[in-house]
């Protein structure tokens, strides 16, 4: 499409910012993309395990922490996951979803994503402006003046699209530099903090637990609230746990008070159903309760679990009471882990905080505060649990931004 002669600045070429670039470009603006990394896409190279899991069939406003669901629900509206799978099929992205509704590329790569992303920017004329950094934001007579660290070298835009993420895995250029400026320029900047990261915990009687991995369910309760839940992988390591079920709730962590806080795992979930019939077709054999456990669950989680009930591990099925038994499904279920904290940023997926989405109107992704300012990805505070939900925040933003009025 012919250039109108309306340039626009993006500030970060991860997903969010390379979807707005595209976007935005194909309706006719000259695309100044800026990064600095000295390539786009940097983050998505590590998406899915490499593999690029991009959305999910489970995609609802209710699966995302933020402080206006209304806000999540607009944007999904305008820009959801079909509408997000069809425009990757369309630039020759296709995905497949596995059986739980994880989708990925066809390819399985998230290198390929990237390089065909990249390859469709060309295509469209953007400008990518790499290895920078944007130092310094200003605004005059309805323009926007951006500085970068190249030098002082200066360039003006009619409008401007952040998509320059949070502060989640600062080695890929995530570092948080533009949240004093946007501050500056007068918007809200929630407390940025870790999430979707490992949890740190009293291993104490847990540490013989170390390189299980197994699916529970994990909820965070603290003086007999309950914060949150999440079912999900979760492995056990010799600082504490990590695997979606606790990083899908770590958030929690690190904005409460962690005193008297803890993690209540269930090792049984959907298990404890076979797991009773099991026993109950075993109950007057020869056979030690060890042995009926390992049909089930992992033997490191046997051995502990019968300890905590107070069961040799040689005893006989048939010689163990209904109660001794129901007292070991209770320990099962109520494994109880001190929660320290989380891990840092570095070792962080996301991060939570950001620009408050109150002071963004959700139909465009513009700044209610700021006149051609746009927001779009992990800069806003929006944040989904594991399994694609966040890559689907940053396209579906971007794509919402990158629909710039003339």
């Amino acid at each position: 499409m012919q250039k109108m002669g309306k340039k626009v600045g993006v500030i970060g070429a991860g997903p969010a910012g390379i979807i707005s670039s595209l976007i935005a470009a194909k309706s006719g603006w000259e695309v100044f993309l800026f990064d600095s990394n000295p390539g786009v896409g940097r983050k998505l190279l590590v998406t899915g395990g490499g593999r690029c899991n991009i959305t999910n069939a489970k995609i609802h406003e209710d699966a995302f922490y933020t402080h206006d669901k209304s806000f999540v629900k607009t944007a999904l509206q305008n820009f959801g996951r079909t509408d997000l799978i069809n425009l990757l099929d369309q630039l020759g992205i296709p995905l497949y979803s596995t059986d739980d509704g994880w989708y990925y590329p066809i390819s399985n790569s998230a290198g390929n994503v990237v390089d065909i992303l990249d390859a469709v920017l060309d295509e469209h004329g953007v400008n990518k402006i790499l290895d920078t950094t944007i130092v310094q934001i200003s605004r005059d007579q309805g323009k926007y003046h951006l500085v970068c660290s190249e030098q002082g070298k200066t360039f003006r835009v009619d409008k401007l699209i952040i998509a320059s993420g949070g502060k989640a895995y600062p080695t890929l250029g995530s570092k948080g530099e533009l949240f004093e400026i946007l501050k500056d320029l007068g918007h809200t900047i929630l407390p940025i903090k870790p999430a979707l990261a490992p949890i740190k915990t009293d291993m104490g009687s847990i540490h013989a637990l170390q390189g299980v991995r197994l699916d529970v369910t994990a909820t965070l309760i603290q003086k007999d609230r309950i914060l949150g839940e999440a079912t999900g992988n979760m492995i056990f390591t010799s600082w504490g746990v990590n695997g979606p079920a606790v990083m899908d709730i770590s958030h929690l962590v690190n904005l409460n008070n962690r005193a008297d806080m803890f993690l209540k795992l269930n090792f049984l979930n959907e298990r404890e159903a076979l797991l009773k019939k099991v026993i109950f077709e075993n109950q007057h054999k020869k056979l030690p309760v060890k042995a009926l456990l390992e049909s089930i669950l992992p033997e490191k989680i046997c051995v502990y679990s019968l300890k905590q009930a107070k069961i040799n591990k040689k005893e006989y099925i048939r010689d163990i009471s209904e109660s001794r038994l129901e007292n070991l499904f209770v320990v099962l279920k109520n494994v109880l882990v001190k929660v320290k904290g989380t891990r840092d940023f570095q070792f962080s997926q996301v991060s939570t905080g950001g620009v408050d989405v109150r002071e963004v109107n959700p139909q465009t992704m513009e700044s209610r505060i700021v006149k051609g300012l746009y927001f779009a990805g992990e800069v806003l505070d929006v944040i989904g649990p594991c399994g694609g939900f966040n890559l689907q925040w940053a396209f579906t933003s971007g794509a919402i931004a990158g629909r710039l009025s003339y």
